[in-house]
C-alpha cells in the first residue's frame, strides 16, 4: 500500500470473515503464497500450484543453465567422490550389521534421485555412521529372519514421513530438536559406534558365556572383556596397523598437494591394499575374519511388503531416523551454501522432499536410510562440483563396482572395515561444544550432557527423546514466567531506521522466523528504494535469548554489516548483553577483532534514534561539504 516517501510499509492480511481468513493462512502456510487468495483481485488458483509444483524439480532449472564448463567439474568431483564412497559404504553397511552390497545400493539410490530434488549443488547423499547406527540398533537382532526386513522398511517408512513433511511444507517442525540436543545424541554416537567395532578389532565374536556380544554401549564393553581371552591376534594387529595409518594418511594431506588426494582416497587404497593381501596370502586367510561372499549384481526392484507389526515396532524410530536424517543433510547443506561459491541457499521443505523421495525409492532397491555425508560432501566441494549432477558419475561408479568387483570384497578383512569406522566418527566426538556451552550457557550443556547420557546408557531414541523432552520441559518453565508472549514485531521508522519490538524471550526456534524477517525488511526497503542504514533491535521485554539465536542474530549482524546496515540492541537486559557479548567474543578471533563490526548496546530506543539522527544529518552536511576532512565523521558509538 502507498505511503510517505521514504517510509517502510509492510503489506498485513485485511480483516477477514474468521472462518475464510483460517483456511487463507492455512493456504499460505503449505503453498508459501504471500497474499490472501480469498480478497486478491489478481490471484490464480492454477498458476499458483503450478508455481507449487514447479518449484519441486529444482534440476529443470539446472538443466537450462547447464554448461560444457559445468560438465567437467562435475565429472572430476563425481569420480573423486566415487572412488571415496565405495569403501565407505562397505564399512557402513557392516556396522549397520547388513551385508555389505546393502551399502552399495544405498550409495547410488540416494545421489541419482537426490538430482532431481536437492536444492544443494554440493551435498552428497549415501550411508552415513549415524545412520548406520540406528540402523542396527532398531532392526532387531543381527540373525534375525526380519533383519533386513526392518531396515528397509525403516527407510520406507522415514521417507514417507520426510515427504510429507516438506510437501506440507512443515520442515519448521524439525527445529522441536535444539542443538546441544543434536551435539549430544553425535558425540554419544561416536563412542556407542566406535565401541561396537571393538570386538572386530579384536576378533572377538561371543562372549565368556558363548552368546553374542550384545550392542548396549554397556552391555558392550562387558562382554567384550569377558571374552577377551578369545582375542585374535591376526585381526588387532592388522586393525591397529589400519588404524595408525589411516590416521596418519590423513594428517599427511594438509601439508602436500600430492598426499592430499592421496589421503582423500585413503579408505580405498586400505580396502584394496588389505583384500590383496588376505587374497595371496593364505595364512593370513586363516589368522584374520573376512566379510565372505558379497551378492553381485544390480538389485531388482522389489515392493516392500508393509505389515501390522512394522507400524507397530518402527513407528516411533521412524520418526526420529526422519528427523536425524535431516537434520544432518540440512545441517551440512547450510555450512557448505555459504562458501564464496555456492549458488543457492538450502531450502529445508524442499531438501524434506528430497531426502524422502530418496529413502522411498530406495527402499524399492533395498538401501537402508540415507543422509548428506560431510566427508564426501567436502571432498565433493573441494573437487570443484558445480551441480548434482556430479552424483550421476559417482552412482555409476558404485553400481560398476556392484557389477564386476564384488567378487573381490570377498577377501576384505573386518578388522580393516571397523579401522575405517573408527577413524571416520572421530571428529563426532564434539569436547569442543562441551567448553563452549559452559562458557556461554550452562542450560545448553545440561540438556547437551543429559542427551549423551541417555544416548549412551539407554539407546538412541530414547536418549534423543529424552533430551528433547527437558528441553520442552525448560521452555515452558520459561514459559510460565510473567513475560508477554511474542505475537507480532512492531516496525516504526525514522528516517533511515527500523525499530523491531519484540515482544517475548528469544530461543532457537525463533531464529530463522528472525532472520527471514530481516531479510524481507531488506528487500522491502530496496524495493522502495529507502536508504536503509540501522536496524534497532527493542529488547525491552526480551528477559532472556539463548545461544542458538544469538548465534543468528550476530551472524545476520554480519552479514548486514557487510552490507552497510548495522544492527544495534536497545534496552537489552545484563542477561541478553552477557549471551551476546560472550558469543561474540567467543567467535571473533582478537585478531579478527579491529575487521568486525563490533556490538551496538543503547539504553533505550530513543537514545539510539537521537543517535542514527545526528549521524545522518553530519552526512548530509558532508555530502554537500566536498570540503570537509575525509576523517571527520565519525560512525556510532558502541
Amino acid at each position: 500500500p502507498p505511503g510517505r516517501p521514504g517510509q517502510l510499509t509492510m503489506k498485513r492480511p485485511s480483516a477477514a470473515e474468521p472462518g475464510i481468513n483460517t483456511v487463507a493462512k492455512l493456504y499460505n502456510t503449505f503453498s508459501g503464497f504471500t497474499g490472501d487468495p480469498f480478497q486478491d483481485e489478481k490471484f490464480d488458483f492454477k498458476k499458483e500450484a503450478f508455481k507449487y509444483v514447479w518449484s519441486m524439480f529444482p534440476v529443470i532449472q539446472r538443466v537450462k543453465k547447464y554448461r560444457p564448463t559445468d560438465a567437467v567439474h562435475d565429472f572430476i568431483a563425481g569420480l573423486t567422490v566415487g572412488v571415496m564412497v565405495v569403501p565407505q559404504a562397505l564399512a557402513y553397511s557392516h556396522l549397520a550389521t547388513l551385508p555389505l552390497q546393502y551399502g552399495l545400493y544405498a550409495a547410488f539410490s540416494g545421489v541419482f534421485i537426490y538430482c532431481l530434488f536437492g536444492t544443494s549443488h554440493v551435498v552428497t547423499l549415501g550411508p552415513t555412521a549415524v545412520l548406520s547406527l540406528m540402523v542396527a540398533s532398531h532392526s532387531g537382532p543381527e540373525n534375525s529372519p526380519n533383519h533386513i526386513h526392518n531396515a528397509l522398511m525403516l527407510s520406507f517408512f522415514a521417507g514417507i514421513i520426510q515427504l510429507a513433511l516438506g510437501l506440507f511444507r512443515l520442515g519448521v517442525a524439525v527445529q522441536i530438536i535444539p542443538q546441544p540436543v543434536i551435539c549430544g545424541f553425535t558425540t554419544a554416537a561416536s563412542l556407542v559406534i566406535s565401541t561396537t567395532q571393538v570386538k572386530h578389532l579384536l576378533g572377538i565374536k561371543y562372549a565368556h558365556d558363548g552368546k553374542p556380544i550384545r550392542r548396549k554401549f554397556i552391555y558392550c564393553w562387558i562382554d567384550t572383556i569377558s571374552g577377551i581371552d578369545k582375542i585374535e591376534w591376526g585381526d588387532l594387529i592388522l586393525g591397529t596397523i589400519c588404524i595408525i595409518i589411516l590416521m596418519a594418511m590423513r594428517q599427511l594431506g594438509k601439508y602436500h598437494p600430492v598426499l592430499k588426494y592421496l589421503a582423500l582416497a585413503r579408505n580405498a587404497i586400505m580396502v584394496t591394499v588389505c583384500a590383496l593381501l588376505c587374497g595371496l596370502i593364505p595364512y593370513l586367510q586363516h589368522h584374520v575374519k573376512l566379510t565372505g561372499k558379497v551378492e553381485p549384481g544390480f538389485p531388482h526392484p522389489l515392493v516392500p511388503k508393509i505389515t501390522t507389526a512394522d507400524f507397530k515396532n518402527l513407528g516411533v524410530p521412524s520418526v526420529i531416523v526422519a528427523l536425524i536424517a535431516f537434520l544432518e543433510c540440512y545441517a551440512v547443506g547450510k555450512a557448505f551454501c555459504r562458501l564464496p561459491n555456492a549458488e543457492s541457499d538450502v531450502i529445508a521443505n524442499q531438501e524434506f522432499v528430497a531426502i524422502g523421495a530418496c529413502n522411498i525409492v530406495g527402499s524399492f532397491f533395498r538401501a537402508y536410510p540415507v543422509t548428506g555425508s560431510f566427508s564426501r560432501t567436502s571432498v565433493n566441494a573441494q573437487s570443484g562440483v558445480h551441480t548434482p549432477f556430479g552424483g550421476l558419475i559417482t552412482g555409476g561408479i558404485v553400481i560398476a563396482a556392484l557389477c564386476f568387483a564384488t567378487p573381490a570384497f570377498k577377501w576384505i578383512p573386518k578388522a580393516t572395515l571397523s579401522a575405517i569406522i573408527i577413524t571416520s566418527v572421530l571428529h563426532l566426538f564434539d569436547y569442543k561444544a562441551m567448553k563452549r556451552y559452559w562458557y556461554v550457557s550452562k542450560i545448553d550443556l545440561f540438556l547437551m550432557l543429559v542427551t549423551f547420557t541417555g544416548v549412551l546408557l539407554i539407546n538412541i531414541t530414547d536418549g534423543i527423546l529424552i533430551g528433547t523432552g527437558v528441553s520442552l520441559v525448560i521452555i515452558c518453565w520459561r514459559l510460565l514466567r510473567p513475560i508477554t508472549k511474542m505475537s507480532s514485531y512492531d516496525l516504526s521508522t525514522s528516517r533511515d531506521v527500523v525499530v523491531i519490538a519484540v515482544q517475548q524471550y528469544l530461543t532457537y526456534m525463533a531464529t530463522e522466523t528472525l532472520q527471514r524477517r530481516l531479510t524481507s525488511l531488506e528487500l522491502e526497503a530496496r524495493r522502495q528504494s529507502c536508504a536503509l542504514q540501522r536496524i534497532v533491535f527493542d529488547f525491552t521485554r526480551v528477559t532472556n535469548i539463548d545461544v542458538g539465536c544469538a548465534e543468528g542474530l550476530l551472524e545476520s549482524q554480519r552479514q548486514f554489516g557487510k552490507l552497510g546496515i548495522n544492527i544495534c540492541f536497545a534496552a537489552a537486559s545484563e542477561g541478553v548483553k552477557d549471551t551476546l557479548e560472550r558469543i561474540y567474543m567467543y567467535d571473533t578471533p582478537e585478531e579478527e577483532s579491529s575487521n568486525t563490526i563490533a556490538l551496538q548496546f543503547y539504553g533505550t530506543v530513543e537514545e539510539c534514534l537521537e543517535m542514527a539522527m545526528a549521524t545522518s544529518v553530519k552526512r548530509s552536511v558532508q555530502a554537500k561539504s566536498p570540503t570537509l576532512e575525509a576523517g571527520s565523521g565519525d560512525g556510532p558509538s558502541p
